[in-house]
């Protein structure tokens, strides 16, 4: 009669990952020198090939180490340990913009910083969202929100807007006044306001210089 000789999975604890983190070794070992197969629960949160574990998506499964055995030696214990796959942290930063008053304001966007490798903000499920402080003068751009199964939106980082004015263009018309007699009220025209906005929208007042005066000669 042949004896089989026994083994024992060595398989240490496995570390919390984070989603898009790299792949690593399992580091499961049989004392018989044989190769250990693994297995996963749930490929959705990690799948293994080889000695290798690749996260998947957030989530918590069982890795099970196992060794069948061979002709000399006995099938070993089943090794389980469990992976926990926690959220990638993002940075949200609000872009900054400009554009000129009475011009279409600009989509305002955000940029995403801890993306796991090969992804856009276009593989996340609901971006953040910007908010501006006023449209009309420079405010602040504050991000906020968004949502995703894999990441965490931990920081948000304020941008700027900056809204250039318009030019206007303010011409005294052209007057006239009888020898003797005072300088008539002066009149002007404005060119190049918008969004509907009028004179008095402006809050500043138009002053006339005129070096004629009642006594001067015609």
């Amino acid at each position: 009669t042949v004896t089989k000789h026994s083994q024992a999975l060595t398989f240490p604890e496995l570390p919390t990952k984070a989603y898009g983190d790299s792949p690593f070794a399992a580091g499961a070992v049989a004392d018989s020198g044989l190769s250990v197969t693994l297995a996963s629960s749930d490929g959705g949160v990690a799948t293994v090939a080889g000695g290798t574990i690749t996260v998947v998506g957030v989530g918590i499964c069982t890795i099970t180490a196992s060794q069948p055995g061979t002709a000399d030696f006995e099938p070993a214990l089943d090794v389980l340990r469990t992976l926990t796959v926690t959220k990638r942290s993002l940075v949200v930063v609000a872009d900054d913009a400009a554009f000129t008053y009475g011009q279409a304001i600009p989509p305002f966007t955000v940029s995403l910083t801890g993306l796991a490798a090969g992804e856009t903000a276009a593989d996340v499920d609901v971006l953040p969202t910007v908010a501006a402080g006023s449209v009309v003068l420079d405010s602040v751009l504050t991000p906020s929100g968004g949502a995703d199964t894999n990441y965490a939106f931990t920081q948000y980082v304020a941008g700027a807007l900056t809204v250039h004015p318009v030019s206007i263009t303010v011409r005294a018309l052209d007057s006239r006044r009888r020898p003797g007699h005072p300088n008539p009220a002066f009149e002007f025209t404005l060119t190049g306001l918008v969004n509907g906005d009028a004179f008095g929208d402006l809050g500043i007042p138009v002053s006339f210089a005129c070096p004629a005066t009642e006594g001067d000669p015609v």
